[in-house]
C-alpha cells in the first residue's frame, strides 16, 4: 500500500517538475523572442549580402551606385541577395555618404546580444528599431 502511495506522489512530483521546467523555458526564451531573433538574423544576412554587392559594384565601376536598384536588377550574384526586409518587404535603406563610403539601415526587432551574430562582421551589434551601419569600400 505504501509503495502505491509513494508511486503516486513521485508521479505528481515529476509532473510538477516537468511543468515548471517547460514554464521556465518558455519564460526565458519565448517563441516571440526566438522569432524576432530569426528575423534579425535574416536582416543581418541581407545587409551583409548588399554590402558585398555594393563593394563589388564599386570595384567594377570605381563609383558607388546611386541606388540599390542599380545593382539589384543587374543579375548575377546580386540578384540573389536579400534586398528587402523579411516583414515589411521594403528595400533596406541605402545612402551614399562619401565617394567611398555608404550607409545601410534596417529596422531590427530586438537588441543584439554580445555573443550572437558572430559571423556577420561589422553588422554584429545592433539596437532595436532602426539602426545603421556605415561601410567603406576600402575597409576603413
Amino acid at each position: 500500500m505504501k509503495t502505491k502511495l509513494f508511486g503516486k506522489i513521485l508521479a505528481i512530483a515529476g509532473a510538477i517538475v516537468a511543468v515548471a521546467a517547460i514554464s521556465v523555458s518558455i519564460y526565458l526564451n519565448p517563441p516571440s523572442a526566438a522569432k524576432a531573433q530569426a528575423l534579425d538574423q535574416q536582416r543581418l544576412q541581407g545587409l551583409q549580402q548588399i554590402d558585398f554587392a555594393v563593394k563589388a559594384y564599386y570595384k567594377s565601376h570605381q563609383t558607388l551606385p546611386d541606388r540599390l536598384d542599380t545593382i539589384r536588377n543587374s543579375g548575377g550574384l546580386s540578384a540573389r541577395s536579400n534586398w528587402e526586409d523579411p516583414v515589411t518587404h521594403q528595400l533596406y535603406d541605402y545612402d551614399v555618404v562619401t565617394k567611398t563610403s555608404f550607409r545601410l539601415c534596417a529596422d531590427f526587432s530586438a537588441d543584439s546580444d554580445a555573443d550572437e551574430n558572430q559571423y556577420f562582421g561589422g553588422f554584429r551589434k545592433h539596437h532595436k528599431g532602426k539602426d545603421c551601419f556605415q561601410e567603406d569600400v576600402n575597409g576603413e
